[in-house]
């Protein structure tokens, strides 16, 4: 399984409350789990919605938001499962 993916800040604005992530997990044999993930959740980073600046003296990557996908956290991504938001987005009408 994929550990982790990342996006880089000048591409993704976390401001903009309208942005949304869409993130697809395969696996062999298995339908994709699909998550939409507002750009909201790296305001307040933590183990899985990361927020990296690389502005330490020797580190050359681009400043950059990650999700760190684990067995262990992958729990915490439920709550952006497809089939949940779209269900939060319908009921909201």
């Amino acid at each position: 399984m994929l550990d982790h993916v990342i996006v880089q800040k000048s591409k993704f604005d976390i401001s903009n409350k309208n942005l949304y992530l869409t993130l697809l997990l395969f696996e062999n044999g298995k339908s994709p789990d699909m998550f939409i993930i507002p750009s909201g959740v790296w305001e307040k980073p933590n183990e899985v919605f990361v927020d990296r600046n690389y502005d330490k003296p020797g580190q050359k990557s681009a400043p950059e938001y990650g999700i760190n996908i684990s067995l262990k956290n992958y729990d915490i991504l439920d709550i952006f499962r497809f089939q949940e938001v779209i269900k939060e987005f319908t009921e909201k009408k």
